[in-house]
Parts: C-alpha cells; structure tokens; sequence
C-alpha cells in the first residue's frame, strides 16, 4: 500500500500549503506533490502536521480538497472578469480541465456566496442590449441563450423590465429606425428583423 510523507506545512491568509512525498523508494528519487487547501479544509481533514505519514485514502481527501479550493479560485475569477450565467461557468471551468465533481462544487460555492446572481446578470444585460444596441425580444433571447442563460429566466426578466417600464420596445424599435435610416421598405424589414424585430 503506497503511503505518503507529509513534508512541510505552511499556513497562509487563510490557506495551507501542504508538500506531500511518497514515504518509500528513497528521497532522492521522490517526487513532492504540493496542495494548497482552505484552512477549514484543512481542519476538517484532521490537521496533519509535518513529518505524518498518511495512507492513499487521506492522501486522497487533501488532493481532493486541493482540487476543490483550485475549482473555486479558477470560478472566482472567472466571475470577476466578466458576468456568467451558471451554465457557462461550468463549461468555463471543464474547458480548463476542472473535474465535473468538482466544477459543480465550485459553482454551489460562488452560488451559497452570493457570487453568481443570474437575475441580476440578465437585468443588466437584457437592458444594456435593448437600450444600447437596440435589440427587440428574439434577439435578446437568441444573444443571451447563446450564453448558457434558460430561455424562461429571460423571458421573465424582459417581461418584468416592461411591466416596470424599464424597456419600451415601441420606442426602441422608433429609435433604431431613427438611427440606421433604411432607403426603402426592404431595408427596413431587414433591419427590423435582424435586430429582433421580427417583420413589420
């Protein structure tokens, strides 16, 4: 049974960093393996100290543990970059190779910390692309499904931001007519409809 040498434990704001060895074959040939976990985690998990010798079972819940706190540190940041609806940042965290298992722990996370607000994020961006860009309802929809957002969630957020006269498509739809100036019928059909306008 292959057993691990806890080598050195080193605590941080909040965080440990744990080198972990093979116990046997020499330490001249040994290769260390360095985990960084929460110091919760790492309470949780017993608090070994440095020259512990742990099974493969333990040395399994530090690495999965480590993985967990580098699944939320990648989510984190993703969030402080940019807004994301749920859907894509699990797919934002298996694209950097994040385990599933651990992409979904991320995710409730950033979630429980209030991190990730779906409704929030679809305020703001059904508004910033009617008003701004001048889109109508399908565009909207289309834009924004292509951004892993649920068709329902949208749908109910363009409906509440017209009940509370946030949005006024009448007067969007009069304002990009103003804006692009088609020539002739034509043009403005398709103006219309690629803006999500749909034929008028």
């Amino acid at each position: 049974m292959t057993c691990y040498l806890l080598t050195r434990v080193t605590h941080g704001q909040g965080t440990v960093t744990l080198t972990l060895q093979k116990a046997e074959g020499g330490a001249e040939n040994a290769q260390s393996e360095r985990l960084f976990l929460t110091e919760r985690s790492y309470d949780k998990l017993g608090a070994p100290k440095k020259g512990t010798i742990l099974s493969e079972e333990s040395a399994e819940a530090l690495r999965t543990a480590h993985r967990r706190y580098e699944a939320v540190r990648r989510a984190t940041s993703i969030l402080a970059y940019a807004d994301n609806s749920e859907a894509m940042l699990l797919h934002k965290l298996r694209a950097r190779k994040i385990r599933g298992e651990d992409a979904a722990f991320a995710l409730a996370y950033v979630k429980a910390k209030g991190l990730i607000r779906e409704r929030d994020q679809l305020d703001r961006l059904v508004t910033r692309l009617a008003n701004e860009r001048l889109y109508g309802r399908s565009r909207i929809l289309r834009a924004l499904r292509g951004k892993g957002y649920r068709t329902a969630d949208i749908e109910a957020c363009i409906d509440a931001l017209c009940a509370d006269g946030t949005l006024d498509f009448d007067r969007i739809r009069r304002t990009l007519l103003e804006k692009k100036a088609p020539k002739d019928d034509l043009e403005r059909k398709k103006l219309l409809y690629t803006h999500g306008f749909g034929e008028y």
